[in-house]
């Protein structure tokens, strides 16, 4: 995983498999980067580069859009392929996507 910053915009990129056993290191790297955001800014989550997305991925990024909310921060999920759009929307959680 790696982070940018331009402007107030925070972009994490995530690569490989989001499983139970990586679910927990996205989850931190989501929080620690969120204070890197003012409100009224933005963190976007690149997901072009994994594979697969677990229960407990989804639910990290749900963690994350609920802090980034209660923060007045943008949060979205970007460059996910279609199979990993479909299983977020399908888990309820559309709202992540752009």
């Amino acid at each position: 995983m790696s982070a940018e910053r331009i402007g107030e915009q925070v972009t994490v990129q995530v690569g490989g498999d989001v499983d139970l056993f990586t679910a927990t290191e996205l989850d931190t790297v989501l929080a620690q980067v969120q204070t890197w955001v003012v409100p009224g800014g933005g963190l976007r989550v690149d997901l072009a580069q994994v594979q697969f997305l677990s229960v407990a991925g989804m639910n990290a990024l749900n963690t994350a859009s609920g802090r980034c909310r209660a923060h007045e921060i943008a949060f979205s999920v970007i460059g996910a392929s279609a199979d990993i759009n479909r299983h977020i929307a399908l888990a309820g959680l559309r709202h992540c996507l752009t």
